[in-house]
């Protein structure tokens, strides 16, 4: 008995192109599908996990931050802009450092108007006559030197104008040895 054979079809074979572009494609969204899977399942434990667990200490501030007595009595910090009335370089920065250190907030450090200022002096513009004692006790200013200069409009409470006298102040020496000038 002779085995038929089945006459042979002239099927090609299917072949496999290589498409370059395509393939790159697939890759890059792999990666891509990969990258996202990752900030899920991150996401997910973050937000599963006992956040309890670490516990982190937060500095209280307020104990690194000086207050003057006046803050502490009112809850108020001071806001004073300085203002070089001598024209010696680097003296409302000398004072800048040094009020702040003694709990003022300085708002700003500018040159005045003129530099032909005979005596330091402060101006309050808030009508808070306390806060200008108490800057003028700071600098050893007298009370005398205080000007009402009133403008709510303005942010700080004081102007401090350094005179031609700032070497005669009482707090001058001190200014000078908590100064750093760089």
């Amino acid at each position: 008995m002779a085995i038929k054979r089945k006459p042979k079809r002239n099927s090609k074979k299917k072949q496999i192109k290589f498409n370059f572009k395509q393939n790159i494609s697939n890759v890059i969204i792999g990666l891509f599908m990969v990258l996202i899977l990752g900030f899920l399942v991150s996401t997910v434990s973050r937000f599963t996990s006992n956040s309890n667990s670490i516990q982190r200490e937060t500095p209280d501030l307020s104990k690194l931050i000086k207050s003057t007595p006046y803050e502490k009595e009112t809850g108020h910090k001071i806001k004073v802009e300085i203002q070089n009335g001598c024209g010696i370089a680097g003296v409302a920065s000398l004072f800048e450092d040094y009020l702040r250190q003694s709990g003022f907030d300085v708002v700003n450090s500018t040159n005045a108007t003129h530099f032909s200022h005979g005596e330091s002096k402060i101006l309050h513009h808030k009508g808070e006559n306390a806060r200008a004692l108490e800057l003028a006790k700071t600098m050893g200013i007298p009370e005398q030197l205080i000007e009402e200069n009133k403008d709510n409009n303005l942010f700080q409470d004081l102007t401090l104008i350094i005179g031609n006298n700032h070497s005669q102040l009482t707090s001058f020496d001190k200014a000078n040895s908590q100064h750093n000038p760089f």
